[in-house]
């Protein structure tokens, strides 16, 4: 009910004051929660709809302001929304058409932010993006995509801070930075990155 509610409310805002920036976003994150509510009770007609409306609202925003990156995060969050509706629909194009888009935009937010909250956002999308390829047969485009959607961070005193490992070839690559950390290698498969996180492999 008090979504319910606050989206009611900011609908009325929405339509004495359609020209305000914040007045839209609050519209489109109401729009958002009640979609989130409806997928859990109504199934994904309503859900889809609200959605929608909130991608149409996200991205005028966000076309308005290129420089909003928030703004382009939040419609590819939608898009990602969108994208999995779609493939639980069948519609498997719409659903990658809206996938694609979400990678694209949470990638510009992540080269732009550099927060390690929007790798998340970005690694959400590359796993919707994988199961729809997946769902599509395209079975390599999938690999690279569930690939790409995992993300490796590294912590500890011996770290050196900053440190960009790229993308590795092969989660072997962890298990052979793990056994050269702890003396136990090396391993049949894989390529240690200790070096790069501490200075040398012993």
């Amino acid at each position: 009910k008090h979504y319910a509610r606050a989206l009611q409310l900011d609908e009325g805002r929405l339509a004495r004051t359609p020209d305000d920036r914040q007045v839209q976003f609050d519209t489109a994150i109401s729009l958002a929660n009640m979609a989130s509510i409806a997928e859990r009770r109504h199934g994904s007609d309503k859900t889809f709809a609200l959605f929608t409306r909130s991608l149409q609202i996200r991205s005028a925003l966000s076309d308005s302001d290129p420089e909003d990156v928030l703004a382009r995060g939040r419609v590819a969050w939608v898009r990602m929304r969108l994208a999995r509706l779609e493939q639980e629909r069948g519609n498997l194009d719409a659903a990658l058409d809206h996938a694609r888009r979400s990678v694209e935009d949470q990638q510009h937010v992540v080269e732009t932010t550099k927060d390690v909250g929007s790798g998340g956002d970005l690694g959400a999308a590359l796993e919707a993006l994988g199961q729809i390829q997946l769902a599509r047969r395209e079975i390599a485009a999938a690999c690279e995509s569930f690939a790409r959607a995992v993300p490796l961070l590294a912590t500890g005193e011996r770290v050196k801070a900053g440190v960009d490992l790229g993308r590795r070839e092969s989660f072997a690559d962890l298990g052979q930075t793990l056994a050269a950390n702890f003396g136990v290698g090396p391993l049949a498969h894989g390529t240690s990155f200790l070096e790069s996180l501490v200075g040398h492999d012993s």
